[in-house]
C-alpha cells in the first residue's frame, strides 16, 4: 500500500552543503544496515519503489518525506528501536537523530 512517512531529524553539527544528496545516501546507508537484500534489490530495480522529498531546513533541522509503493519499504523505514532504519541515520561526520516520524497510508 502506499505511505508517506514524514521525519523531522535533528542534526548534531550543521547541515551538509547538498542536503539533498546526503538524504539520499543516508536512507541508502541506513536501509542497507535493516536489509542488505532489500536495499540490494531496490538498486537493482528498473524503478525504485520510493521518492524522497526534502522540506524546510535550517543548519540544525531538516524534514523530510518518504513516499513509498512497497509495505517493506515503508516497514524499514519506521522508527522501532536499534537496527532500524530511522534509529541514527548517519550523514559523513556526525549523527542524524530522528525527532518525529509520522506515518500516513493512502488509499488509491
Amino acid at each position: 500500500m502506499p505511505d508517506t512517512l514524514t521525519y523531522t531529524v535533528r542534526l548534531d553539527a550543521p547541515g551538509p552543503p547538498r542536503p539533498h544528496e546526503a538524504l539520499h545516501a543516508s536512507f541508502y546507508e541506513a536501509l542497507t544496515r535493516v536489509s542488505p537484500e532489500l536495499s540490494e534489490n531496490i538498486h537493482q530495480a528498473p524503478v525504485v519503489p520510493f521518492a524522497l522529498e526534502l522540506g524546510p531546513q535550517d543548519d540544525r533541522e531538516i524534514k523530510f518525506r518518504v513516499h513509498s509503493l512497497q509495505d517493506e519499504v515503508t516497514e524499514a523505514c519506521l522508527p522501532r528501536g536499534p537496527g532500524r532504519a530511522t534509529d541514527a541515520p548517519r550523514r559523513g561526520d556526525g549523527p542524524w537523530r530522528t525527532e518525529r516520524c509520522r506515518p500516513r497510508s493512502l488509499e488509491l
